[in-house]
């Protein structure tokens, strides 16, 4: 089934139940955001969503919102990630949506782990993925186990974090999602940073032997990546001081 509509003086073609324009135009401002142009991508973001938003058809303007608050997450504007995700809530619901239903309420999880409340937020998206594993919905599984395993380090969960960020990592060398892989291994890092250290030594290698390649990702952006580069000072002077083990 295709449908052709005039938005100002572009054609827009709607195939399949979504329109691809601006499917390739909420994927360009998450491209934009990792190669270090955060204020394209947000502006791409924000016209791409308005456009969806005109053409007046739910599921286009659903997987608009869902990609434009990952944009909102990583630029730290939660406000903005809240206003979004309601608004793909009230669509999804119109057209009884199950799997975004429950991508909405994982969403509002991470939210809450952002915002403090750790424990609900953990619980929300743990219910989130059951819900989104039984239906078959894997898109999102990658960001939603980053999102749990900081809400099980504020809660001091550090070995089950431990367990779940090993699993993650798997799971992206096994199925994709790579663009996830530096941040997954800072947060190993994290994790292992946080965990009881029998003795005094650190572990001769606390990340895999892969991790400079998987590094050279964070060379690509500037703002984009800027809070997931490093540790804070004092965990890295953690690290440094600790006595090499044989």
């Amino acid at each position: 089934m295709r449908r052709e509509c005039l938005l100002g003086t572009e054609r827009i073609s709607t195939i399949h139940g979504f329109d691809h324009r601006d499917r390739a135009g909420i994927t360009l401002a998450r491209e934009l955001w990792l190669q270090g142009r955060p204020a394209d991508a947000l502006q791409l973001a924000q016209q791409t969503v308005t456009e969806a938003a005109q053409m007046e058809h739910p599921i286009t303007l659903c997987i608009a919102l869902i990609w434009a608050v990952s944009i909102s997450l990583w630029d730290g504007d939660l406000d903005g990630a809240e206003a979004r995700i309601d608004q793909f809530i009230v669509h999804a619901e119109s057209r009884s949506m199950g799997p975004y239903l429950a991508v909405g309420r994982g969403v509002k999880g991470e939210l809450a782990i952002r915002r403090g409340d750790a424990a609900h937020g953990v619980e929300t998206i743990r219910a989130c993925l059951r819900e989104l594993h039984e239906a078959g919905y894997e898109l999102l599984t990658t960001t939603f186990n980053i999102a749990l395993d900081q809400g099980l380090l504020a809660l001091g969960q550090f070995e089950q974090s431990a367990r779940l960020v090993d699993d993650a990592i798997r799971l992206v060398e096994r199925s994709g999602d790579h663009l996830y892989m530096p941040e997954l291994l800072r947060m190993k890092g994290k994790v292992l940073l946080s965990l009881p250290q029998p003795g005094s030594c650190a572990p001769r290698s606390i990340l895999p032997d892969y991790l400079p390649n998987a590094g050279d990702a964070t060379k690509r952006s500037d703002r984009s990546n800027r809070p997931s580069r490093a540790l804070p000072r004092a965990r890295k002077r953690r690290i440094s001081e600790r006595p090499t083990c044989f």
